[in-house]
């Protein structure tokens, strides 16, 4: 009995040790006051805005709630009312997400993957923001897509109108992290393929990250492949919808010829008419890339910049450069340069047993295949007592693509 009665003492104790360790909660003040905003989103087929729909809003520091909420026109009614901290004098961030259906985010940080593969689900996405809202005041939610959109419209002339049977964008991030708070998204993936869905009007479409891009546009007509090419990179935004033109005709070059082709290419409010934004675009053009740069001022690092050539009426391709082996720095395997086309689909090198080129020779068969990068030298000197130097200056490069023959003149 005296064991029993000391065990129910030490309890007891424990009990009150308990009670008075437990931490003050914070103590509730007003209710905050929400409304909302949108422009006429269409979030999924047949249904505008947001109305009747079930948003989650996520609340920062120092409150830290989450609940979902209804919307009723500009009004939000949350399932769990937030409230403000009594006395609070700090600041708070609020957002909210809508989408359609699984399980919503409960922090202001959400992983996120476009696959494309439910384009609806991907496009009705819409996320909202209050930054640094002081206590007392209304919070104001306006809703946007945290995505651009990517529509292609092609005009197939082929004769015999063949089927696409492939449309991809190369040199995209499907993957990202959506940091609510900032309303930006980071990415974290590498840079893949993607293939825009075909929409009932003969168009493709496509939800990206928002991203600063250089995408390749490869289609596959019958026995026929397209590629185009943007000459600069381009910034695609949250909320901006974007598009392609291109027509297939039997004149248009397909990879093999390296002809240039245009098409039109415009970006608009996701809701709103298209704003016109044209540009000049290549069609599997040449290039050469490595320890070279085009104009007067040398890049920071070798292998940031493609040069595209001039095709010339004889059919070969010409480029003036600085070729300057320094840009490497210590990474020997980065010096000098390869001819390529986009994507690096196809390339000439200098062959593996004899990369340096002697500049007096005035020519070098190029390889196709397994070529490595191509060493412009100079020599000094006789065999077996020769002394080859790195290049550095000015070169114009000329390329016959038909069998890779390589020609030079320096200054």
């Amino acid at each position: 009995m005296k064991k029993i009665f000391a065990i129910a003492l030490g309890v007891l104790a424990l009990a009150a040790c308990n009670r008075e360790a437990a931490p003050q909660l914070a103590q509730k003040g007003d209710v905050v006051k929400f409304t909302t905003r949108m422009n006429n989103y269409v979030v999924k087929a047949g249904e505008t805005a947001l109305e009747g729909k079930t948003v989650q809003i996520i609340a920062g520091t120092p409150i830290e709630a989450v609940s979902a909420a209804t919307v009723a026109g500009e009004a939000l009614t949350l399932t769990t009312p937030m409230h403000w901290l009594k006395d609070q004098t700090e600041a708070t961030t609020f957002a909210a997400v809508y989408q359609r259906e699984g399980d919503t985010p409960t922090t202001l940080s959400v992983p996120y993957a476009i696959d494309n593969d439910d384009l609806d689900f991907h496009g009705s996405y819409l996320t909202a923001v209050a930054k640094d809202v002081t206590p007392g005041n209304e919070v104001t939610l306006n809703f946007k897509h945290p995505f651009a959109k990517l529509t292609v419209s092609v005009t197939n002339n082929l004769e015999g109108t063949p089927a696409i049977s492939a449309l991809t964008f190369d040199g995209l991030v499907i993957e990202g992290t959506i940091d609510l708070a900032a309303d930006a998204v980071e990415l974290t993936g590498d840079a893949t393929t993607v293939a825009p869905v075909a929409q009932n009007d003969g168009s493709y479409q496509a939800i990206l990250l928002p991203q600063t891009a250089k995408p390749v546009l490869r289609i596959t007509a019958g026995e026929k492949n397209f590629a185009f090419a943007l000459p600069a990179a381009v910034a695609f935004e949250a909320n901006k919808a974007y598009t392609v033109a291109v027509a297939l005709t039997e004149s248009t070059p397909v990879i093999e010829d390296g002809e240039e082709v245009t098409f039109g290419f415009t970006v608009a409010d996701w809701s709103e008419a298209d704003a016109p934004l044209a540009y000049e675009d290549v069609t599997d053009a040449w290039y050469v890339s490595g320890c070279v740069y085009a104009g007067a001022t040398a890049p920071a690092a070798a292998w940031g910049e493609d040069i595209p050539m001039v095709k010339g009426t004889d059919g070969k391709y010409s480029v003036t450069v600085t070729y300057d082996e320094a840009l490497a720095g210590e990474d020997d395997s980065a010096k000098g340069f390869l001819v390529h086309k986009v994507g690096y689909t196809e390339k000439y090198g200098a062959w593996a047993n004899s990369p340096r080129v002697n500049l007096s020779w005035g020519s070098y068969g190029l390889t196709a295949t397994d070529g490595v990068n191509i060493l412009l030298c100079t020599v000094t000197g006789e065999a077996p007592d020769d002394v080859w130097t790195p290049y550095a200056g000015t070169v114009t490069i000329t390329v016959n693509p038909a069998d890779g023959q390589m020609t030079w003149t320096t200054e």
